[in-house]
């Protein structure tokens, strides 16, 4: 007969859940702050869906097509994709 003991590997878990929990929340932030501002409309309705970031607005994907010069021509979902694998990273060493 074989036993595994898994408690550490259920800590390290119970560990990592706790660590990514308010990522949808990071993601709005960090989605909103790569979104360019002109009258703000664009920000104001990007907004957290259940777990989604969702841009409401007509002209979403002019801006990620870099339509607007304050996007440096990066778009918005790739700058952010970056800084939220970045954050996932950080939080997730050493665990």
């Amino acid at each position: 007969m074989v036993k595994v003991d898994l408690t550490s590997f259920n800590k390290q878990m119970d560990q990592a859940k706790k660590a990514v929990a308010d990522l949808p929340e990071f993601a709005e932030d960090v989605m909103k702050a790569y979104t360019p501002k002109n009258t703000g409309n664009a920000r104001r309705n990007t907004s957290l869906q259940g777990s989604s970031v969702v841009a409401d607005y007509p002209y979403a994907q002019r801006l990620e097509d870099n339509w607007s010069p304050q996007t440096d021509g990066l778009g918005i979902l790739g700058p952010t994709e970056r800084a939220i694998q970045k954050e996932v990273d950080r939080r997730l060493k050493g665990i």
